[in-house]
């Protein structure tokens, strides 16, 4: 790649200021010209480096704060999961904590659930607490303040819950919530009265039993949505369980995870 042709995934997302979280235009530049040895290097270390595609940004980003990962490893989304960045200390070594965001992650009467992913931290702006990915997963004190007529429960799903876990607003389809868990806690997130809670992270069969009996007994029921919680940081095995128990469901004609359709099922 000639030196004054650089990606221009190597520069999103923008930030507002100098250090790790910013890579100018001379930066890549000048990283470019050792670019294609250090792939050739990783593809001699790695075999399917070949396949994943990384910016600049994050080579660097791997290369200074997990030095032991392999692009196998940072690419595979259960290393990622097993690294989160949950505590104040890994993550004031990335970035460059504001007193405010400092005090709502030591909160000690109540610490706020905090989730980081190492990707996803590699593209927070180290200096910019203003940042809008870094205000999405770092906490800050005025969550814990609330508004008259501010509720915990926005969406006013609890309302319309016949069962734990299962959401019944609308004749024909329901939200059943399958896990807690997400990779990364967003601080907008609409259900954090529940996601993060490490008491509740994970339902049982017996309860996803229960959900199941409910869109059994319901034939208006013909649409199920997955959410939670992320659907898909369960084990495989437990998924597809609880997948074929809703397809031997008779009138249930579709089956969806929060972002697209997983199965359209074709009765008769």
């Amino acid at each position: 790649m000639p030196a004054d042709i650089f990606n221009a995934e190597d520069l999103e997302p923008p930030g507002t200021s100098k250090g790790l979280g910013v890579l100018n235009v001379r930066t890549i530049i000048d990283s470019s010209q050792q670019k294609r040895g250090s792939r050739e290097d990783l593809a001699r270390k790695c075999p399917d480096a070949s396949r994943f595609r990384s910016s600049s940004r994050t080579l660097l980003f791997c290369r200074q704060f997990f030095p032991e990962a392999s692009v196998t490893d940072w690419n595979d989304w259960r290393w990622q999961l097993h690294h989160r960045i949950t505590d104040i200390n890994t993550l004031s070594r990335i970035i460059r904590l504001s007193e405010d965001e400092s005090a709502a992650v030591e909160h000690l009467a109540k610490p706020l659930p905090m989730a980081i992913t190492p990707y996803y931290a590699s593209l927070l702006d180290r200096e910019n607490p203003l940042q809008p990915l870094r205000r999405t997963v770092v906490p800050v004190t005025a969550e814990y303040f609330h508004s008259p007529g501010e509720a915990g429960d926005p969406l006013g799903e609890e309302h319309d819950s016949p069962v734990p876990g299962l959401v019944h607003r609308y004749p024909d389809r329901v939200l059943f919530l399958v896990t807690h868990f997400c990779s990364t806690y967003c601080r907008y997130c609409t259900r954090s009265r529940l996601v993060g809670d490490g008491s509740k992270s994970a339902f049982t069969v017996a309860q996803w039993e229960r959900a199941i009996a409910y869109i059994e007994a319901s034939p208006s029921v013909r649409d199920v949505l997955l959410s939670g919680g992320d659907p898909l940081t369960l084990l495989d095995e437990k998924l597809q369980w609880l997948l074929s128990r809703l397809r031997r469901i008779g009138h249930v004609e579709l089956l969806r995870e929060d972002e697209y359709l997983i199965e359209r099922i074709y009765k008769g």
